[in-house]
């Protein structure tokens, strides 16, 4: 049976299949965490690094980071409603050094302070799934071996009129391109 070189030449092709099939999950996988830890899109600064730093100071794991983030955030930054609604525009020094921002400006600034850290962040543009003249920027923030997503701005707002009704953190999984229940989304990055 053997010494025809039928059954010896039909594995070839499965291995090299499984070889090209791991190559592609390794690049994309690499790919996929550069894109999200150096953050396409968006630039920082140093002082955006020290603040970054300053905020994760006393946290020992990502997501303590990323909570501290957050309650910098929402604490800190209020919303901006003189802005202009139809530009956007990353300057994310602006918007620390102002305290103010639209939801797109509080969706870079913590994609930018956790990218910092080296966490995985998302920012998703898109529109009300109820109302599409509705247009919003939030995030998509990786930890605890999972995607979370999380409404800055929502919570900001909320915080700031001391209400109890918050966004928080709502856990989607381990891949970050899922729907999202209330949005279309338009656009990663």
């Amino acid at each position: 049976g053997w010494s025809s070189g039928g059954h010896t030449a039909s594995y070839v092709p499965v291995f090299a299949i499984a070889f090209v099939l791991i190559g592609a999950v390794i690049v994309a996988t690499s790919m996929h965490q550069y894109w999200l830890k150096e953050g396409l899109a968006v630039i920082w600064t140093d002082d955006i690094d020290a603040l970054s730093d300053e905020i994760c100071d006393d946290a020992d794991n990502d997501k303590e980071k990323v909570q501290a983030i957050y309650h910098w955030i929402t604490n800190n930054i209020r919303y901006d409603y003189e802005a202009e609604m139809v530009y956007q525009n990353v300057d994310i020094s602006r918007t620390v050094e102002t305290k103010k921002g639209i939801c797109f400006d509080y969706a870079t600034l913590f994609a930018a302070l956790c990218r910092s850290q080296g966490i995985p962040c998302f920012i998703l543009d898109g529109y009300s799934r109820d109302n599409s003249s509705y247009k919003h920027t939030w995030n998509r923030v990786y930890y605890d071996n999972r995607y979370w997503n999380l409404d800055v701005t929502y919570d900001a707002i909320q915080i700031q009129e001391n209400s109890d009704v918050l966004y928080g953190f709502r856990s989607i999984g381990f891949f970050p391109w899922v729907n999202d229940d209330e949005y279309v989304i338009t656009r990663f990055y």
